[in-house]
């Protein structure tokens, strides 16, 4: 299995479906949004060492993904070798709606007018 969380760029850079190698060999893709909430837990393990780390970030570009800001997470697993996995998601913040999350960006944009 693989999961990786993504900020909104590079969320939007990824593509969302599988080769047809990938299927064929019963891949499965899950993609959902999230507004993201560090778990108090969250940090890495390096030689044994548990450090601590305070914010998520980006799996693809490293980029600091803040609390509260919208990001993706994706998960892709073999259904021939493993089972569904568990919302995962929900330990890095609340998974919410496509339509919302694309709601959300348009507003945390500025506006544009035109001249008439």
């Amino acid at each position: 299995m693989q999961r990786a969380i993504h900020c909104s760029n590079c969320g939007h850079l990824i593509g969302r479906e599988l080769s047809s190698e990938d299927m064929a060999r019963n891949f499965v893709i899950r993609f959902v949004r999230l507004i993201v909430k560090c778990p108090e837990s969250h940090g890495i393990e390096v030689n044994g060492v548990f450090e601590p780390m305070d914010s998520i970030h980006c799996d693809l570009c490293n980029t600091e993904i803040l609390d509260g800001e919208i990001a993706w997470a994706r998960t892709i697993w073999n259904s021939n070798r493993e089972g569904t996995p568990g919302p995962w998601e929900n330990d890095f913040g609340k998974v919410i709606a496509e339509d919302v999350a694309k709601l959300a960006e348009l507003l945390s944009k500025p506006l544009q007018f035109k001249t008439l």
